[in-house]
């Protein structure tokens, strides 16, 4: 496959129907393509082996995962399908080690973020390296507090690594939704652009830092010790772990 930009191929994903993969030169990108792209079992599956397919490619590379919906990037876990019982199997055995594989993902990874992130939804992006947001409309959220679901330690572990001060503060205290400008300032994203710019800003950048995806020994490594702490809690928790959603379910 050439480094160069215009290659755009559409990448086979056997009985994938809730998201799509391309590749354009150097540039993943992977798109949910469900109204709200909630998450379950068949979600995860699809997703791990969307996974599997640019981590097993080779050469320069990074990974664009984003939403062919304008109002959602993602909604979060699939409350309304998963049940009490299934929920905590999803999060500890699941959900959770695939949040971890995508912070340690052996590529660079930018969420281009054309609305809404909530919930494990605002999670998936923050396991991305870097993150661009429609500055016209959607928010960045973690809504736990709101719905009297506790953020699990590993979950927990996660918004840590990733944010700091005022912003780790209001999102897990206060439930703050995150408009795209106020976002930035925070260092919560990268990038508020509008609408029609979040892709092609998050394909400009994942384009930039490719050449680092070549070493993916390198890049792995770093991320693995970088965010060590984070991918261990996630990793660790078990089903108990999720007693608290289960009583509120």
């Amino acid at each position: 496959m050439s480094s160069q930009q215009g290659t755009r191929e559409d990448v086979a994903m056997a009985d994938a129907d809730l998201l799509t993969l391309t590749r354009d030169g150097d540039v993943w990108v992977l798109t949910m393509t469900k109204a709200d792209n909630r998450f379950n079992p068949r979600w995860a599956a699809q997703f791990s082996a969307a996974l599997d397919r640019v981590e097993a490619s080779s050469g320069p590379a990074a990974l664009v995962i984003t939403s062919s919906s304008p109002k959602f990037f993602s909604n979060g876990l699939d409350l309304d399908n998963l049940t009490v019982d299934e929920l905590p199997v999803f999060v500890s055995g699941t959900f959770q080690p695939l949040i971890a594989r995508l912070l340690e993902f052996p590529v660079p990874t930018v969420a281009a973020l054309p609305g809404h992130a909530f919930a494990g939804g605002f999670m998936l992006a923050l396991a991305c390296d870097y993150r661009v947001m429609n500055n016209r409309r959607g928010y960045c959220c973690l809504n736990e507090a709101e719905i009297g679901l506790p953020l699990t330690i590993g979950m927990t572990a996660l918004v840590m690594a990733k944010l700091a001060g005022v912003a780790l503060r209001d999102a897990v205290l206060e439930a703050r939704r995150f408009k795209a400008d106020d976002a930035a300032a925070l260092g919560v994203i990268d990038h508020a652009v509008p609408p029609d710019d979040v892709l092609p800003r998050a394909v400009e950048l994942a384009q930039r830092i490719a050449k680092y995806g070549g070493d993916r020994f390198c890049v792995g490594k770093h991320k693995e010790r970088m965010h060590a702490p984070a991918t261990a809690a996630l990793r660790a928790e078990t089903a108990a772990a999720g007693r608290e959603y289960r009583s509120k379910l």
